[in-house]
């Protein structure tokens, strides 16, 4: 009997639970909310073998099982001497509305954790991970303040009383095409003479010309690309004698006038002209693009024109620049280079001898980085 009661010991040890399984009979098996109700009365009919194991038992359990925790369901057996057939229940007892789960209390007694440290509290799911309910409440309070400064900072800042800032703020000045010419002078410049001079940089689609301030042009170019080379090559350039100010426009395009005798001609269309230097973004001589010198190149000219044929085309230009020089390009004829005072001269040039004939050819007149006088 003592190698059984071993044996049995052994075994209850490894896995107890299963053991109240085996020897409590399924008539009697009951769950209660403490261990320390009796399971079966003193009448229970039980072997004395099952009786003794299941007193081995219930003093395991008892190591096992948190008292603070009503809801456990453990089968839990009586010390009482079993010989009574009739099931007793405990008194009911008050539940806790929150009760710490049994495996918490197991991982506590295994890392040596202090039962008295062990308190619930509520966390939430967020986007970022298991947080506290408090912490939660917490950021969002704050993240509600934040607005709440913000609102009240842009209430604060003075608003702009331009039309164009009221009605077009949604648009988004880096992907413009169009830009916003000052400093021209009024009534000296047509838009076809800036669809010539802002050509070399680009292809120009319209131009329009302010009618109250004709000191003021919008150019909408072809790309964005165009804008910026735009920007690169002519801010704060000289142009008769006025730096050119170009700026962003938060327009997105320019609109056409109802009725061209309306406009008086201050508003065109180019975008279908046959006078575009380049027409694809991708096109070769785009890699020649610079900034304005007092050097410009002329191409396309006859090939047997000569430099005294060159001055003699171009004296009508000397009455703005006395110093016109005319380099022809040596080994490459119908080409020729002119040499001017300075850098407004030769945008003046550009415009009045861009895209004209010459002897049943058109010319064209571009900005060169090259020196030829070298």
């Amino acid at each position: 009997m003592d190698a059984i009661r071993k044996e049995e010991e052994l075994y209850i040890k490894s896995k107890p639970l299963k053991i109240a399984k085996e020897f409590v009979p399924r008539r009697m098996k009951k769950t209660y909310s403490t261990p320390h109700s009796p399971l079966f009365s003193e009448n229970a009919l039980v072997p004395k073998e099952s009786a003794n194991s299941l007193s081995l038992l219930a003093k395991k359990q008892t190591s096992f099982i948190n008292p603070a925790k009503p809801s456990s369901t453990i089968f839990v057996p009586s010390i009482h001497s079993l010989s009574s057939s009739v099931v007793a229940r405990a008194p009911p007892q008050p539940r806790s509305p929150i009760a710490v789960p049994s495996y918490v209390f197991q991982i506590a007694r295994k890392y040596q954790i202090p039962m008295k440290s062990i308190s619930l509290a509520p966390v939430i799911n967020t986007t970022k991970g298991v947080m506290l309910f408090d912490q939660y409440v917490q950021q969002i309070k704050t993240i509600k303040m934040e607005k709440t400064e913000k609102k009240e900072e842009t209430k604060a800042a003075p608003q702009q009383n331009t039309k164009i800032d009221q009605k077009q703020s949604y648009i988004d000045t880096t992907v413009t095409k169009v830009i916003m010419v000052h400093n021209l002078i009024a009534n000296e410049v047509s838009p076809y003479d800036l669809f010539k001079l802002f050509g070399s940089f680009g292809d120009v689609h319209r131009v329009k010309i302010m009618f109250n301030s004709r000191n003021t042009a919008f150019i909408q170019m072809s790309s964005i690309t165009d804008v910026q080379n735009l920007l690169r090559h002519l801010q704060g350039v000289e142009f008769m004698g006025q730096k050119l100010a170009l700026v962003k426009s938060r327009i997105p395009s320019i609109n056409l006038p109802y009725h061209a005798e309306a406009s008086e001609g201050l508003t065109q269309d180019f975008t279908f002209s046959e006078e575009h230097r380049f027409g694809d973004i991708r096109a070769k001589n785009r890699r020649y693009i610079c900034k304005p010198s007092n050097v410009v190149h002329i191409a396309n000219l006859p090939r047997n024109f000569s430099k005294f044929d060159c001055e003699e085309e171009f004296s009508s230009f000397s009455a703005i620049d006395n110093s016109i020089k005319v380099i022809m390009n040596k080994g490459k004829p119908g080409q020729a280079f002119v040499v001017l005072k300075d850098i407004s001269n030769s945008l003046q040039f550009l415009i009045q001898y861009h895209h004209t004939q010459v002897e049943r050819k058109i010319i064209r007149v571009s900005f060169t980085a090259t020196n030829p006088e070298v």
